[in-house]
């Protein structure tokens, strides 16, 4: 829209020559200056639109910019609804799992409070559908769960109970009963067995046979036998008990009918007890076979030879033959392992008596720190540690790592016989 060109505004002489000849000067006048007025209107009025004009284009040239605004704005919404949303999927999630977990605690809460369930072992089934099991000693004829066959239960295999005492699942076999010896075996399901353990020490004869071995053998002799398990031949001073104890072992070689005799070398005075008392008492003679003790992973130190050495009731101490490669490596990282000091050093000492024996040891190092070394024999490997040429973190790592590989074949055997891993748990808890 272009603006009026602004005219200066007609004189009356101008305007009088659009008015009739024949009009007075009055009424000429009159009119003259009435048109004066609506001219002057006409011009206010173009002076307005123009004003109006100028604010309508200035909003026009402005409106982009608004859109522009308006348009940010709208997005900033809609990045602020998605973000609600999302907060509100993240909340409801929360609240899902929240949810779940109080039912899992419900679920955990109401098996800690709830009865202990008691075992049975499974006897016979009755012709009225209930069956006979042992519980607590005692022989009783209980109900079935709808859900479980009779048909799928074997003598000896064990039921949970109920408050009721009514049978509501089946479990598996106990795996650990009472020592016993095998005399004979009649038919893959039966055998003989005889003498519990217990029993052993319980009937009359061990304990003559104690006796007899206590009188062939001097008290000098029972005490040179004294040193198994950590203890000292100055211990008979303090407890005469402990006399005893060397004569129980002989006997109990005798009892139980062994051609060998196999244990660690702190047994090996109690083996050869028996090998010198044999003769004198009429009694077959063994073999004694003794293997090394190897240190416990937090080495010797003060420790005596019982709380140094690796065993099995105490895990802390011990690499057990079915731990994973990750478990070997962190209980040898943590292993006791004195730098350019082989004594009682637990990682040395496992090179020593398990891995080179079988064949040579390689370490794997940086070549910063000299590159890969391979140990054929002990004493390279020893002489390498002691001066230092050898650090511990690579020793560990070496030996971890050749350990896991050794006990490979166990870990494939326990894999594919689960129960058994199972069964060597539940002795080593035990």
């Amino acid at each position: 829209m272009k603006e009026f060109e602004k005219k200066p505004s007609p004189s009356r002489e101008g305007l009088s020559k659009f008015l009739p000849t024949s009009m007075s000067d009055a009424s000429m006048r009159r009119r003259l200056t009435e048109y004066e007025i609506q001219l002057q209107d006409l011009q206010s009025y173009v002076r307005s639109l123009e004003a109006e004009t100028v604010h309508l284009r200035k909003k026009i040239e402005e409106a982009p910019k608004e859109f522009m605004i308006i348009e940010n704005k709208l997005r900033e919404a809609n990045r602020q609804l998605v973000q609600a949303f999302n907060q509100n999927e993240k909340l409801v999630n929360a609240l899902y799992e929240a949810r779940e977990q109080i039912t899992s605690l419900k679920e955990e809460v109401d098996k800690l409070c709830a009865p202990p369930s008691t075992y049975g072992v499974y006897l016979s089934l009755n012709e009225d559908g209930t069956v006979n099991i042992l519980s607590q000693g005692r022989k009783v004829k209980v109900n079935l769960h709808p859900a479980l066959k009779a048909e799928g239960l074997k003598p000896g295999q064990e039921l949970i109970l109920n408050e009721g005492l009514n049978v509501v699942e089946a479990a598996g076999y106990e795996i650990q009963g009472d020592v016993v010896i095998l005399k004979e075996q009649l038919d893959l399901e039966r055998a003989v067995v005889t003498l519990r353990a217990d029993d052993l020490v319980a009937g009359s004869p061990y304990w003559a046979d104690v006796i007899r071995v206590s009188k062939a053998a001097s008290v000098a002799r029972i005490k040179r036998a004294l040193t198994i398990m950590g203890r000292k031949e100055e211990d008979a001073e303090l407890d005469a008990s402990m006399l005893i104890y060397p004569a129980m072992q002989v006997t109990d070689i005798h009892v139980l009918d062994l051609d060998l005799a196999l244990g660690g070398m702190d047994q090996r005075h109690a083996h050869m007890l028996y090998r010198d008392l044999a003769p004198k008492l009429g009694w077959k003679q063994v073999i004694a076979v003794h293997t090394p003790l190897l240190v416990g992973l937090k080495g010797k130190g003060r420790m005596d030879a019982i709380e140094a050495k690796m065993s099995k009731s105490r895990p802390e101490t011990a690499i057990l033959i079915h731990d994973t490669p990750e478990e070997i490596a962190r209980k040898v990282e943590k292993s006791f392992c004195p730098p350019k000091d082989t004594e009682d050093n637990f990682v040395t000492e496992v090179a020593r008596l398990i891995l080179l024996p079988r064949g040579p040891l390689r370490v794997a190092r940086p070549e910063k720190f000299g590159g890969d070394v391979t140990f054929e024999t002990f004493e390279d490997l020893a002489k390498a540690y002691r001066v230092g040429d050898l650090h511990p973190k690579d020793l560990k790592a070496a030996v971890a790592s050749a350990l896991a590989d050794r006990l490979a074949p166990v870990r494939r055997y326990f894999a594919a016989k689960p129960e058994h891993l199972e069964a060597l748990r539940k002795i080593l808890a035990a």
